[in-house]
C-alpha cells in the first residue's frame, strides 16, 4: 500500500505518476490532493495487482470520485 496523500505539498504532477509504474506489486495507492489529470491514468494501467486507487481531490482529473 502506498499513501501519497500526506505530502506537505501536492507537488506529484503527471510526469512524476510515471515513477509509480515501477511498483508493479502494490494493490492500494492513494494519491488524493496531488496535481495529476487524465493523462496520469495510463500510467496506472500497468499495476496488475491494482485493486483500489483513490484520486480524490485531483482538480485536474476526470476519474470517478477524483473530485471532492
Amino acid at each position: 500500500d502506498l499513501d501519497l496523500s500526506n505530502f506537505l505539498a501536492p507537488d506529484l504532477t503527471d510526469a512524476g505518476a510515471a515513477h509509480l509504474a515501477r511498483l508493479t506489486r502494490m494493490a492500494h495507492l492513494k494519491v488524493s490532493h496531488q496535481r495529476l489529470t487524465d493523462a496520469a491514468l495510463v500510467h496506472f494501467e500497468g499495476l496488475a495487482e491494482l485493486e483500489s486507487l483513490d484520486l480524490s481531490g485531483n482538480e485536474g482529473s476526470s476519474a470517478p470520485g477524483s473530485r471532492t
